[in-house]
């Protein structure tokens, strides 16, 4: 289902804070609550009052897929009464979708009717590590939509103690303005305590669609790390589930060697592949995944048949079966001897012959036993 989260993940550092200061029962900075949301007249203003309204078509809609969700699960013979349920279950989802919709709607009205601010970007200054890696071509089909197109979003920054701006989002926007030759670029001003800047910065990049799977298991390594999170913490701060953060972290079991191919061609990498990879690792196959990495750095493998590279049993060589002997008499073939493993077949052209094979065979056994016995 689209659109129920995407508000709040995408301005999640933000909504956070806003909740907290909901919660100690603050205005909002520089305007109070208005009787309607969109009665503000600033932006601010607006994201504050229309906050309820998010979070109350959020969990309209949250509830009614889980309410489709389960009744998919105990359907019984799919008769009447059960597609009765699922259609009503499923107009319950696409209410609930339509309300959320709504409420965004209007929250981007709100910011669009606000004039951006704007900032020298001599007075931008960036946190080491917070920046987004794009590959060439992804930052080059920035840099030109910016050259020819207007700032959709502007970026987001927090006022510095020592002066200017610390920038939380939008640090590629930044360069690509300064390739540009421009010297302003529009800003929204937050007011973020440390955490929520943090928060705001790794989760704004976090949900970026192309942002390659091996940044976001740095990215929550570093956020575990630093704010002493196990798994089902930053599954809930980051609002995915457990499995999704589990599936991330198996970068961790995948050999030194193979995580510095990958840091050099993280795009190329998903968690899907690295998670099979990972597993096969642990089974002590390091070495044989190492190669299969660089073999996708190359592009000499997919990602797909990397893994059956590295799960194919090893060939063997096998010892070359004996052919079979053929035993003439004159031009006649008399007798054919096909060798196996640990017996002898003997095929003759008649009866007769076969008879009289059989009782040489028996004499000729019974003579090597005694031969071999003494």
């Amino acid at each position: 289902m689209t659109g129920i989260r995407s508000m709040r993940e995408k301005n999640k550092g933000i909504m956070d804070a806003i909740d907290q200061r909901r919660a100690s029962g603050e205005a909002p900075v520089g305007k109070p609550v208005p009787g309607s949301p969109l009665e503000a007249r600033t932006a601010p203003g607006r994201m504050f009052g229309l906050q309820a309204t998010i979070q109350a078509a959020e969990t309209r809609a949250v509830n009614a897929e889980a309410e489709l969700a389960a009744l998919r699960q105990s359907v019984g013979t799919g008769g009447a009464d059960d597609s009765a349920a699922l259609a009503t279950a499923s107009t319950r989802v696409s209410e609930a979708e339509a309300a959320l919709k709504e409420a965004e709607k209007a929250l981007q009205v709100a910011l669009k009717d606000h004039p951006a601010r704007k900032a020298l970007l001599s007075d931008l200054h960036e946190v080491p590590g917070r920046r987004r890696v794009l590959s060439k071509e992804q930052y080059e089909e920035l840099r030109e939509n910016l050259r020819n197109n207007p700032l959709a979003n502007p970026i987001a920054v927090r006022t510095r103690e020592a002066g200017g701006f610390e920038v939380i989002a939008g640090h590629n926007r930044i360069s690509c303005y300064r390739d540009l030759g421009r010297t302003e670029i529009d800003i929204n001003q937050l007011d973020l305590d440390d955490d929520e800047t943090e928060r705001a910065a790794f989760y704004s990049n976090l949900l970026a669609p192309a942002l390659p799977d091996y940044e976001k298991y740095i990215g929550f390594k570093a956020r575990m790390a630093h704010k002493n999170l196990n798994q089902a913490q930053i599954a809930a701060e980051a609002g995915i589930v457990p499995s999704a953060v589990s599936l991330l972290l198996s970068f961790d079991d995948l050999p030194p060697d193979a995580l510095l191919v990958i840091a050099s061609a993280r795009e190329l990498f998903g968690a899907a592949a690295v998670y099979k990879l990972a597993i096969a690792s642990r089974k002590g196959k390091g070495e044989k995944v190492t190669e299969a990495i660089q073999k996708i750095a190359t592009g000499e493998l997919t990602q797909v048949a990397a893994v059956k590279f590295v799960d194919a049993r090893p060939v063997t060589d096998r010892p070359m079966r004996p052919k079979p002997v053929t035993i003439k008499q004159g031009a006649r073939k008399y007798c054919e001897i096909r060798p196996g493993t640990k017996n002898i077949r003997l095929e003759f052209a008649t009866q007769a012959e076969a008879d009289a094979g059989m009782a040489a065979v028996i004499a000729a056994m019974q003579q090597l036993a005694a031969t071999t016995r003494e």
